[in-house]
């Protein structure tokens, strides 16, 4: 797996494929804590593939400043 998600990211994931099919490939593949960038891959619909990006753009963020170094 790439970035490490929080767990609000990981609602927030369930939440972008909820509207899909139980049995579509972006859900079986989450089930296996797949990345969200392979689930963007998996599905068709823009809306939730942009859903998905955002999602991990805001996780990717997140970690990018937590490895800044603090001002004194």
């Amino acid at each position: 797996m790439g970035v490490r998600l929080a767990p609000k990211e990981q609602q927030e994931i369930r939440k972008a494929l909820a509207a899909l099919p139980p049995n579509h490939p972006a859900r079986i593949a989450l089930q296996k804590d797949a990345d969200p960038i392979v689930l963007m891959q998996l599905v068709e619909q823009d809306d939730v593939a942009q859903a998905l990006q955002d999602i991990w753009f805001d996780a990717y963020r997140r970690r990018l400043v937590s490895t800044l170094p603090r001002k004194p």
